[in-house]
């Protein structure tokens, strides 16, 4: 069926004689209300709507519905879709003329040549807008897709810069530059920061008797116990193999950082089942304290890993840093 708007209607089968009716058609003026010159009456824009059973995927929205309207193509095919729609209208407002019937009637009756060839020629316009429009509708779509997986790859680029991939933790860079921006923004408070230094014993065996793979969930059994801890401004890190920091923030004194230390180590030991294996995790804890222990992230670092290895010599679970202790393995 081809529809123009405002409503002239005409149906073609090739069983029967076609039927159509062109409103505003004057057969004693021999003229249409749409005939060229006439520039206050433009015909109205023509809508196809055809049998989409077959096409229904290749005219479809984005939405899935089948879209038979036709806006303004590329400016050749637009013209030319305009020439053959003044022309069709012409043409059968002429034939109207010729058989005597008046704007607004109904004929069944064989039509003209050049009015089916106008009609095949504007059938093939509207075609050639439609497979324009979609494959612009593809297009859009493939462009939405793209930069989907564009956006999608800054994001794993972006967590993969500032986590630790196995834990999902932040990882030591990223920790380290945290840090230096927490220590730079106390600006003389005299609120105590503790950096945590934890490193979990007896992890190599585990590496050695039930292999890396075994390791490596192990260490994403005391991420995710990390994770668990952390307070609304703390943050915690995998430094490296089976080595994490914690920077424990908002604390009112030495007290209070001991209770949450024996909280902390409370959380992460404990069995783990790693596969078929029982495991009991086991870990020694430094504690270094701004800004006595350090005034930098790196000095903080050190003065906390010294204790950790400290706490590990003596296997008391947590030690804070003392000045009087040996250098760490680090140092």
């Amino acid at each position: 069926m081809i529809r123009l708007d405002g409503s002239a209607t005409a149906d073609f089968a090739a069983a029967s004689a076609p039927v159509f009716s062109i409103p505003g058609f004057d057969a004693a003026r021999n003229e249409t209300a749409c005939a060229c010159g006439d520039a206050d009456a433009r015909p109205a824009p023509i809508r196809v709507e055809a049998d989409v059973e077959a096409d229904a995927d290749a005219d479809a929205d984005a939405d899935g519905q089948p879209d038979a309207s036709f806006g303004a193509g590329p400016g050749d095919v637009d013209l030319m879709l305009c020439a053959a729609r003044n022309r069709l209208v012409r043409t059968v407002g002429e034939g109207f003329a010729r058989l005597g019937q008046t704007g607004g009637g109904r004929v069944a009756a064989g039509l003209p040549g050049d009015v089916l060839e106008c009609l095949e020629d504007l059938g093939r316009l509207c075609a050639t807008v439609a497979d324009e429009a979609g494959r612009d509708r593809r297009r859009a779509i493939e462009l939405q897709h793209a930069l989907a997986a564009l956006r999608a790859a800054e994001q794993a680029a972006q967590h993969r810069a500032l986590r630790d991939e196995l834990t999902g933790l932040l990882n030591g860079a990223s920790f380290r530059a945290g840090l230096g921006r927490a220590l730079g923004d106390r600006n003389g408070s005299p609120a105590p920061v503790a950096l945590l230094c934890l490193d979990l014993d007896e992890f190599r065996a585990v590496n050695v008797r039930l292999g890396e793979e075994a390791g490596d969930a192990l260490l994403k059994v005391v991420g995710g116990r990390l994770k668990a801890a952390l307070r609304a401004d703390d943050q915690a890190c995998r430094l490296g193999s089976d080595e994490f920091a914690y920077l424990l923030t908002g604390v009112a004194d030495r007290q209070e950082i001991t209770r949450f230390v024996w909280q902390l180590f409370d959380a992460i030991a404990g069995p783990a089942q790693i596969g078929k294996v029982g495991l009991s995790i086991e870990a020694s804890i430094g504690v270094a304290l701004y800004p006595a222990d350090g005034t930098t992230a790196g000095a903080l670092l050190r003065s906390a890993d010294v204790a950790m290895y400290r706490a590990k010599r003596l296997k008391s679970g947590h030690a804070f840093f003392d000045q009087r202790c040996e250098l760490g393995p680090r140092d």
